[in-house]
């Protein structure tokens, strides 16, 4: 097994201001037994090789950490990307949970 730090592919997000541009980094991994190259992807152009390949490993346990938020935050539906009104949907289901434990206590 090979692997390679492969910097400088261009930009993922091009911007009028150059300082806003978001540069790709690759960590190609070549199974030299079947001959196969594996890419892995980031915009974080100072991570090793090392540092891609951790990030990817634990990639599973984020994306069942993001359908548990999903799930039990009701996010599923949410629409906007904006950051207020995500901040504004979390708060108020904090709010609600906290209203229903409440009366849930009282009786």
């Amino acid at each position: 097994m090979e692997i390679q730090l492969v910097k400088e592919l261009g930009s993922f997000w091009r911007s009028e201001n150059l300082k806003e541009d978001v540069d790709l980094i690759a960590c190609v991994v070549h199974d030299t037994k079947d001959d196969e190259y594996y890419p892995f992807m980031t915009t974080d152009v100072e991570k090793t090789v090392k540092q891609v390949i951790n990030t990817y490993e634990i990639r599973p346990e984020i994306e069942k950490g993001y359908r548990q938020i999903k799930v039990f935050w009701k996010l599923e539906d949410f629409k906007s990307t904006k950051y207020n009104f995500i901040v504004f949907h979390i708060i108020m289901t904090l709010i609600g949970y906290t209203y229903f434990q409440l009366y849930k206590n009282m009786e």
